[in-house]
């Protein structure tokens, strides 16, 4: 091991030990990356643009770029570095209409569902995709893409305003546009990483963020920030998914919500901000023994919850992301055998009373936890305690014999739950507000309005394909939303191709309807005509980026424009790098270190519409915290999703940071200097 990988170790140790730094949001140890943070040569060598990650056993060898390397550097040449300069991203497209349709314009002819694909997960994998079909028209060299809602998701009787309509995206809390193909292309050209754009959908009552929470007592519960106007808030339950399905073990966004039959378990007034009463017994899902003590808690499996607002007009909010319950189970403490515990002599006393015991946890698992003991009384025959598992509400009592009659009152253990005791308050909103503007500098925009397009450049599905596609629907539903092995939404076009539309012909679309014994499925016609589009009612204002005013047609047009415009900009922003050693792998992650790491209290991402994505960005951050240990004190985040400002919080200012780093530094040199010598392997 050579000393430079010793010095990262090192630092990574006294950072922890010594400075009480930053740990994560209930994750698992990342692993460590190959890549410093420089300043660029004045040759910038070719760089992938995947993130370089090993395996956590294995050792990475870093470089020490601590003095050379400080100075000012521009965000254009910290991209130039990892070969994004020339980066597509798009920003996300907030508080749509459920009807709203976005355009894309490619220059190729591009197959229309596989181009763009909407999912509603960020990963855009298969199985998240949402059941709609795109149109396509002839543009001259390629196809126009309009991508329109079909079947809307999260629907559910169980809402107070009921089911919606076919033709409306739903009420999922985010949906993600997957770009999927080039489209300056001349002939169609995959990419090979998707353009992923979030966008959410406009309600009258805002989408609460929803978090979870283990106790210090081992009780989970959720929480949520307050909603403005909400007077109450309603609480959903999506059973978890049986294991023997093949959706077993993913998140219910991952597999498109399909399949995800919600149903409201509860109701809580506007000023109560969590919920934990699973069972809705009024146990808060314990159970108790004859003398009244908690023997077991967390029995009640847990599934996938959602929270929606409702204000005094009865308008609730779409559905907050998804709590997935059972993917906690392996931390959530559930019952505890003092039979087997307790080590017993030949007459049947306990002479022995250990510091820690083995409670199973809900998933069947073991975790040794500490456990403490209050005497309750005692005679000649021993002495009566009542034990508490320290992390739990378990509880019970036994009976306990001294030789030497040695019968303290309270028995404390040394060992201590391995709590994360460097929590980060997480005030970054996932789902911003329906006030934020979808297109900046934009309003009174109608998104919802339908738009006129020249019928006869339209190209078609045959009913085969569609038939098709509506096939691998319902054997989806029956397979909690995974598609039939080998057989995603490309399969259909096995059964036809595109039909192209000459002078006013209309093809006729609609798919008949496909009966289902097993689930009842209603499919999506397809239009036969287009409709005309009627004029915008309200007047639009000019956007900035160009003169042409924005309309539903060709926003997201628009949106291309001002995110180059912003990002071109913000490049040419300088910023200082500090004279400590960081570590990043990606342009983004180099920024926020490079930030963070100087204790700036307000970061702009303008430059970055990747990190625009909110579930990115958070957890972009955690990782950026983890593996550098230079980043001293940090403990808020917040986020203005209008203007793309980072808000950050610190135990200590910007001197007291820089003087820790110092500190920091020189004591792991220290030990690397005092302990490892040249002939170690």
């Amino acid at each position: 091991m050579k000393k430079k990988t010793l010095k990262l170790l090192s630092l990574l140790l006294v950072s922890t030990l010594v400075m009480g730094g930053c740990g994560s949001k209930n994750k698992t140890t990342e692993q460590l990356v190959e890549q410093p943070v420089t300043q660029p040569a004045e040759e910038v060598p070719e760089t992938s643009q995947d993130s370089t990650v090993v395996e956590e056993t294995e050792i990475v060898e870093v470089d020490d770029i601590t003095s050379q390397n400080s100075g000012k550097i521009t965000i254009a040449q910290i991209k130039e570095k990892y070969g994004t300069l020339d980066d597509k991203s798009i920003k996300p497209f907030y508080n749509v209409e459920q009807t709203t349709e976005f355009t894309f314009s490619f220059k190729s002819k591009v197959e229309p569902c596989l181009a763009v694909t909407v999912h509603t997960d960020p990963k855009c994998e298969v199985s998240s995709i949402v059941y709609q079909i795109n149109d396509a028209y002839d543009n001259g060299s390629g196809y126009d893409i309009v991508v329109k809602p079909g079947r809307p998701v999260l629907n559910t009787t169980d809402r107070e305003s009921g089911k919606i309509d076919n033709y409306n995206w739903g009420n999922a809390p985010v949906y993600y546009l997957s770009i999927n193909y080039d489209m300056d292309a001349s002939v169609p050209t995959m990419l090979v990483e998707p353009i992923i754009v979030p966008f959410t959908v406009r309600n009258d009552v805002s989408t609460p963020n929803v978090l979870c929470e283990i106790d210090t007592d081992g009780a989970f519960k959720i929480t949520w920030k307050p909603v403005d106007g909400a007077v109450s808030y309603n609480i959903y339950e999506a059973n978890k998914v049986r294991t023997e399905s093949q959706a077993s073990g993913l998140n219910r966004a991952e597999c498109g919500y399909v399949g995800d039959h919600l149903t409201k378990i509860a109701s809580v007034d506007g000023n109560t901000l969590e919920f934990k009463d699973f069972k809705c017994d009024g146990t808060d899902n314990t159970l108790k023994d004859n003398d009244g003590y908690i023997y077991m808690e967390n029995f009640y499996t847990l599934g996938s919850y959602y929270v929606t607002a409702v204000d005094a007009a009865g308008n609730e909010s779409l559905f907050s992301t998804a709590i997935e319950g059972w993917k906690y189970e392996s931390q959530l403490p559930e019952t505890f055998d003092k039979y087997s515990a307790f080590y017993k002599d030949s007459q049947g006393r306990i002479t022995f009373l250990p510091e820690t015991v083995k409670v199973q946890m809900a998933d069947g698992s073991n975790a040794y936890l500490p456990i403490n003991y209050n005497k309750i009384g005692e005679d000649e025959y021993g002495a009566t305690y009542v034990y508490s598992i320290v992390g739990t509400k378990l509880q019970g009592q036994i009976n306990y014999y001294s030789a030497v009659n040695d019968y303290p009152d309270e028995i404390k253990s040394i060992a201590e739950v391995p709590y994360d005791i460097f929590k980060i308050e997480n005030n970054i909103n996932i789902i911003p507000d329906n006030t934020v503007n979808t297109i900046a500098n934009s309003e009174n925009v109608d998104l919802g309005a339908k738009v006129e397009r020249d019928i006869t450049k339209k190209v078609s599905y045959s009913q085969d394909v569609l038939v098709a596609r509506a096939d691998l629907e319902n054997a989806r539903m029956i397979q909690d939303g995974i598609y039939p092995e080998g057989k995603g939404p490309e399969y259909m076009l096995n059964y036809g191709g595109l039909t192209e539309n000459s002078n006013s012909e209309i093809v006729d679309t609609k798919p008949e309807t496909v009966e289902d014994n097993t689930k009842e499925i209603e499919e999506i016609p397809e239009p036969t005509a287009e409709p005309t589009a009627e004029p915008t009612a309200e007047p639009v204002e000019n956007n900035e980026t160009s003169g042409e005013e924005t309309t539903a047609e060709n926003f997201v047009e628009k949106q291309i424009e001002e995110t180059e415009k912003q990002v071109t900009e913000a490049n040419n922003t300088e910023i200082d790098v500090p004279d400590v050693l960081l570590f990043a792998d990606s342009a983004e992650e180099e920024y926020l270190t490079i930030m963070m790491a100087a204790g700036a209290d307000v970061v702009n991402i303008s430059a970055f519409p990747k990190l625009q994505n909110t579930e990115y960005l958070v957890d972009v951050i955690y990782k950026v915290i983890y593996q550098n240990p230079n980043i001293v004190g940090f403990e808020q985040m917040g986020y203005d999703a209008e203007n793309q400002n980072l808000f950050m919080k610190y135990r200590f200012t910007p001197e007291e940071i820089e003087m820790r780093q110092v500190e920091v530094a020189k004591e792991a040199q220290n030990i690397i200097d005092t302990y490892i010598t040249n002939d170690m392997t």
